[in-house]
């Protein structure tokens, strides 16, 4: 019985250091301008064609910056996505846009496919990968050229918002990712430094990917974003969560296909860094407070205390830090938005393979495997 009280106590103190981090990460000043613009080549990896595609593709070309180019690349020819990149050819003559079809396969992450053959055919040296869902500001390029000059740095990377598509699942989605997610991310900033990149943005030079073995050697990884900043941290450089937000548009997500892709979510992390996937258990305060509550009711006081202790920091992490109206309006939800986490990560010490792309892996030795 003590042990489940000290594991609630152990997740109200987490709960106070995402706040602490969190709050570290919001007031820490922002790199200085260069004092040159170098010019900037986006990748943007494409597969199907999502309602809000056009919409979040149109932003980068949109963007206040002297210099760069649009790539767009999909796996196969007859990819839908590749049309939406052309009809951006034709609305946007002024940007530089180049459309491409991947030519070579090198692993289960045919992503990687489409990143390999962008960077042959870039034309700069510093690069921008960012997912096909996010929308960018105008003033992407700048804020991204201050913090990406300095040559220690190997990666910079973005926090993002979701932008729910529409559904309750969809909005609990959002909740869980400024609320819940970036918590753990501004921890780990604090804790170990930034040791990976996210998809929504990473920013980094040429020569850097091909010091790694360029993107092959990330071909048969599930995260190849994470993958990228780890193995580059990895080599002595300094990966930068920079304060820009930007956001992404989710889909209109049944509960079914949320639980879906939130469980490869969670596989992608026991993979990644297993004993990290671990150690979560002791944070999720939802778990414990339901099983000290089941033995011992009369100790509610301490489960109401994690419980106000998980409002708060997903109030101080989503709404403070990154100005997410999802969480301004349902951060109370956030014991229940993390109890539906932690059966994640129940079920993810238990199941092995994931859903990926209508196909079945699994995971060995950090490495996708296609199961039959």
């Amino acid at each position: 019985m003590f042990l489940l009280a000290a594991l609630l106590a152990a997740a109200i103190i987490y709960n106070l250091i995402v706040i602490w981090a969190a709050e570290d990460f919001r007031r820490q000043p922002a790199a200085p301008g260069p004092a040159t613009s170098p010019a900037f080549s986006i990748f943007k990896p494409l597969r199907g064609n999502d309602p809000w595609l056009y919409d979040c593709l149109a932003t980068f070309c949109r963007l206040d910056y002297p210099e760069y180019e649009l790539l767009f690349c999909a796996a196969d020819a007859d990819d839908p996505a590749l049309d939406v990149a052309r009809r951006l050819q034709q609305d946007f003559p002024a940007v530089p846009i180049r459309v491409f079809t991947a030519d070579r396969r090198h692993g289960a992450n045919r992503k990687v496919d489409n990143l390999d053959k962008m960077l042959r055919e870039m034309r700069h040296e510093i690069l921008v990968i960012s997912d096909d869902d996010i929308y960018a500001p105008p003033d992407y390029l700048r804020r991204l050229a201050a913090e990406i000059a300095p040559a220690e740095v190997a990666t910079v990377t973005c926090p993002y918002r979701g932008r729910p598509g529409g559904t309750f699942a969809s909005t609990m989605e959002a909740l869980g990712i400024a609320g819940e997610f970036f918590g753990g991310a501004f921890v780990a900033r604090k804790m170990e430094g930034v040791r990976f990149a996210m998809g929504s943005t990473i920013a980094v030079r040429k020569s850097r990917v091909e010091e790694i073995g360029g993107f092959p050697a990330l071909a048969d990884y599930l995260a190849d974003d994470y993958e990228l900043g780890a193995r580059l941290a990895a080599r002595g450089y300094r990966n930068v969560m920079h304060t820009m937000i930007v956001d992404t548009q989710l889909p209109p997500d049944t509960w079914s296909s949320m639980l879906a892709h939130q469980f490869r979510w969670m596989r992608t992390q026991a993979i990644s860094r297993p004993g990290g996937h671990l150690g979560l258990g002791a944070t999720y305060g939802s778990l414990w407070s339901l099983v000290l509550l089941a033995a011992k009711p009369e100790w509610w006081p301490l489960a109401a205390l994690w419980a106000g202790s998980r409002c708060a920091a997903c109030w101080w992490a989503g709404a403070r830090t990154l100005d997410d109206p999802t969480v301004r309006r349902w951060w109370w939800l956030a014991p229940v938005r993390e109890l539906l986490t932690a059966a994640l990560w129940v079920a993810s010490l238990v199941r092995r393979t994931v859903v990926w792309r209508g196909e079945r892996y699994r995971a060995d030795r950090g490495k996708m495997v296609r199961v039959e």
